[in-house]
């Protein structure tokens, strides 16, 4: 109790303390004064036009005070200064001090800044800054954000970590001269869009790269990143348009979702011995030029064969390159799940798609933004029940689709934004589908076919429901099942009872139904 009165009282002497400051204004800036002989810059009395000195000392009533911080926003927005000078022993640059000041072509600083506030130079029109000997304990992010005409930049020289959104939107900066500093990560955003550098120079120490770091930086030919990488976050290199191609470091053993996503000229990728996790995360996701993708042969999960990437078992194709597919379309494996997520997005396809027989789910985004296939048919698959979200979202000219009687789920925007006429279903069951499996064109103009008196049963349902054209397709439901599946007997369409049936159609138990096998 008594530790708590104390902070109170301590808390109130230091609030006493700087209520009673009293301002001094000179050459346009207030200043606010404190008992212990200090300063700080709050603000200005006017607009500023031109060139501003942030003097050492101020005198006052025969008092001098030491000016030691800026103030949050203090001379934010103030357009019409050109040069800022600091002759202060700064201790202190409040958060968003100097942003917006646009026409601010240079900074002197001086001294030894301990704490320096997030966007505290963002938007000026800094051409170059030197803060090398400002040694910071707290750095915020954002320092120089949108500061479109900077080309160089110096950073304090003992800095660990480049924050987020450090040089975010500097689309003149060609040089940020990182390599020689301490530095282990680079957060998020932290060069995103700047869109002059060319080649990137890192230093060794890096271990981890953040969400969208590089992304934007359409001009990046070498990214050169350290061999002690570890982890490159989500769309790390997203929309790197002049990156060809790229060695990833030794050490990585992951990255995030899709970190190569819209790298239209990447030609040729080379994964790393430990990395894992490549079948989740849509690599190549929108890499349309992509070729090969090659790994190193310590890597005892995946292999690449001709360019494309599997699991080193051999059951799961798990990108395949879409620069590729233009020439050699894809061949899938007969396994239970021969696609992982996104493995064939942005892939050139043949005109009719027919999955391998054992086939049981189509993955996430397997065929996403796919073009040249015109029909899927399942009917005549013996295993697929799962169709999962976004599975053909986009697939630019699929406009017929024929649909196992065993499907039992079609995900969230399955066949969204795609040009679909006819749905054929063979279930008496319908599959359970979200509202948002296709798109509204197709529930107003396609039309949904289902087996012979199940209109009504489809039209009950919250999704097929939606489909303005329901008809009946005159045929009674097709059950489909594989020869080791026999148990009933099995006759032929003339009413003959058939003892070793092969591949076709059988009535069973009174029911229809196509031996796949």
């Amino acid at each position: 109790m008594k530790q708590k009165v104390l902070f109170i009282l301590t808390m109130g002497i230091m609030i006493a303390s700087t209520m009673q400051g009293q301002t001094l204004t000179k050459r346009g800036l207030v200043y606010e004064l404190y008992s212990d002989g200090t300063a700080c810059l709050v603000g200005t009395n006017a607009k500023i036009i031109g060139e501003r000195t942030i003097d050492t000392e101020i005198r006052s009533s025969n008092k001098t005070y030491r000016v030691n911080s800026v103030r949050a926003r203090a001379l934010a927005g103030q357009s019409y200064l050109t040069k800022l000078i600091i002759n202060a022993e700064l201790d202190t640059i409040g958060i968003g001090a100097f942003r917006d000041c646009t026409m601010m072509s240079a900074v002197e600083p001086n001294g030894s800044v301990k704490i320096l506030g997030s966007y505290a130079f963002a938007n000026t029109g800094l051409k170059s800054i030197d803060i090398s000997s400002w040694n910071p304990q707290s750095m915020g992010t954002g320092i120089l954000a949108e500061c479109r005409e900077l080309t160089e930049a110096h950073l304090p020289a003992g800095i660990t970590v480049l924050p987020e959104c450090t040089f975010s939107g500097c689309t003149s900066l060609i040089e940020p001269n990182l390599e020689s500093l301490p530095l282990t990560k680079i957060e998020a955003h932290a060069l995103c869009n700047c869109s002059s550098i060319t080649n990137l120079k890192l230093p060794d120490s890096i271990v981890t790269i953040g969400d969208d770091v590089f992304s934007g930086m359409t001009a990046l030919t070498e990214p050169n990143l350290p061999q002690g990488v570890t982890h490159i976050g989500h769309f790390a290199f997203k929309n790197c348009t002049s990156l060809e191609n790229i060695e990833l470091p030794e050490a990585l053993t992951g990255t995030g979702i899709s970190p190569f996503y819209g790298c239209t000229s990447l030609r040729e990728v080379t994964l790393p011995a430990k990395i894992t996790g490549v079948e989740n995360m849509y690599m190549f996701d929108n890499c349309p030029a992509l070729e090969k993708i090659l790994v190193n042969s310590a890597n005892t999960k995946y292999t690449s064969t001709d360019g494309v990437l599997h699991l080193r078992t051999g059951n799961k194709l798990v990108a395949y390159p879409a620069g590729l597919s233009h020439s050699v379309h894809p061949t899938l494996p007969n396994v239970t799940e021969p696609l992982a997520p996104g493995a064939l997005s942005h892939c050139e396809l043949d005109a009719e798609m027919t999955l391998p027989r054992l086939t049981t789910t189509i993955a996430r985004e397997a065929f996403a933004n796919t073009t040249g296939m015109k029909s899927l048919r399942t009917e005549s698959n013996p295993s697929l029940k799962t169709i999962d979200d976004f599975a053909f979202h986009n697939s630019k000219e699929l406009n017929y689709v024929n649909m196992s009687s065993r499907v039992t789920s079609v995900g969230r925007s399955a066949f969204q934004c795609i040009p679909l006429e006819n749905i054929y279903l063979r279930s008496t069951t319908a599959p359970t589908m979200d509202a948002s499996g296709f798109s509204e064109t197709t529930y107003a103009n396609a039309v949904l076919h289902v087996p012979s008196n199940q209109t009504s049963a489809y039209k009950s349902t919250d999704g097929w429901g939606r489909f303005v054209s329901i008809e009946d397709d005159g045929l009674t439901a097709i059950q489909e099942v594989q020869a080791d599946e026999l148990s009933d007997d099995y006759y032929n369409l003339q009413g003959m009872r058939v003892t070793k049936p092969h591949k076709g159609i059988y009535i069973v138990n009174g029911q229809k139904t196509i031996l796949s096998k």
